[in-house]
């Protein structure tokens, strides 16, 4: 590897593209908003070979558990992800309620979000209204080929993991020649994300600046105190998914932050889980020692069905928009925002646009307050909520893939 390799390579070449960015962002507006398309352009560069490693990845990890008769694998991953997801949801209940996000705003905070509306209002018209049908059309699509053009990553997942299954209960050479097909397709693409993200400080500094210049200083101080309570809790569930991937791979917290920091900076910088994905699946394999079988079994799945960081933002958004218009919080509520907040995170992985920010007003629907509000928050907080949350839902698959590991994987690193 030669020395320029070896500095764009560096996590601390990362941090610098995020600083410079987020600088001339602040300070010149005009060239960080000129700066966006070059930032987009490179995000696109960096998913085109994501979701062909999301199928690859899944369908093969999926063939192997079968044809290595090692199905309870599954069942002890759906455990690992619903435990996890009720956890950080009664997390960030217990903080909402604590703190109170939505109690005490000034009239210049009132004023911005009714102003926000009415430019949602504008902006909405003519959007597919939210419903349950929609959802299940994304889940369950007709054609696979458009699903992945639009980016439908459950409607992938679902195809992924039938396939997998076929190929697992196919059985013999046939199997076992597929599967290595799919192994050679996943290395490939991965040796292809490695030289696109030799460019990865130039296209965070280019997507941060345009991140920082969009106002995302202003939203902060704006509603300071629910976005306060949001980094807060996804700070706090950073520190628990440390000591517990520590705890599993025998090795210090502060030596799994050296490791993971590439994954957690880029996932910091472009806003998206599915294009840190080949980063972090690097990293949990050679860093932290995570088994190739387990990595692109978890990961991938993780992306859609294990978003901790959307967990966090639907429950403390919801209790801001409940204690926003002064209704009281009891048992009933609690459970319908804790239980219905971590239904809507996953489906949110999988609808993109307009279809996301609605499906968290179909969760405040029953308690009859405005789902503009909803829409509101979601879009107006993107650009200063979607780094830290996105960290938290690619540090979260880490932390399960941790978990899946053998029990001796244990004894091995100790």
């Amino acid at each position: 590897m030669n020395p320029l390799t070896t500095h764009l390579s560096s996590p601390w070449a990362v941090v610098a593209g995020l600083l410079a960015g987020g600088v001339l962002g602040v300070w010149l507006p005009e060239a960080g908003m000129a700066l966006e398309p070059v930032g987009q352009l490179y995000l696109q560069l960096m998913q085109m070979c994501v979701l062909p490693i999301i199928i690859s990845a899944v369908t093969a990890s999926i063939a192997r558990l079968i044809l290595g008769d090692s199905g309870a694998a599954l069942p002890r991953l759906a455990l690992v992800f619903l435990a996890g997801l009720a956890a950080t949801a009664a997390i960030a209940l217990a903080a909402g309620l604590l703190f109170q996000p939505g109690i005490g705003l000034g009239q210049d905070q009132r004023v911005f979000l009714a102003n926000e509306i009415l430019q949602q209002d504008a902006a909405a018209t003519g959007q597919p209204a939210p419903s349950l049908w929609l959802l299940a059309q994304m889940v369950i699509p007709a054609n696979v080929i458009r699903a992945a053009a639009e980016g439908h990553m459950l409607a992938l997942l679902l195809f992924s993991l039938l396939l997998g299954m076929g190929l697992g209960k196919l059985g013999g050479e046939q199997s076992l020649f597929a599967v290595g097909v799919l192994d050679a397709f996943y290395n490939a693409l991965v040796k292809v994300m490695g030289w696109i993200l030799l460019g990865l400080p130039f296209g965070l500094f280019a997507l941060m600046a345009a991140h920082t210049a969009q106002g995302g200083l202003h939203m902060f101080l704006m509603l300071g105190k629910l976005v306060a309570t949001l980094y807060g809790v996804a700070l706090l569930v950073i520190a628990v998914l440390t000591l517990l991937i520590a705890r599993r791979t025998g090795l210090g917290p502060l030596a799994v932050l050296s490791l993971v920091r590439q994954p957690l900076f880029t996932a910091f910088g472009t806003g998206s889980s599915i294009a840190t994905l080949p980063a972090a699946l690097r990293v949990a394999e050679t860093g932290l020692g995570l088994s190739r079988q387990t990595t692109q079994m978890v990961l991938p799945l993780g992306v859609s069905l294990y978003p901790l960081g959307n967990v966090v933002h639907v429950v403390i958004s919801s209790l801001f928009v409940l204690q926003l218009y002064g209704l009281p919080i009891g048992l009933q509520a609690g459970l319908v925002v804790t239980i219905g907040g971590i239904l809507v995170a996953c489906a949110m992985s999988g609808a993109p646009g307009i279809a996301s920010m609605a499906l968290l007003g179909m969760l405040l629907a029953p308690f009859g307050v405005p789902v503009e509000v909803a829409i509101v928050l979601l879009v107006a907080l993107d650009p200063v909520l979607d780094p830290v949350l996105t960290v938290v839902n690619v540090y979260g698959n880490m932390g399960a893939a941790a978990l899946m590991e053998p029990q001796q994987k244990e004894a091995h690193h100790g």
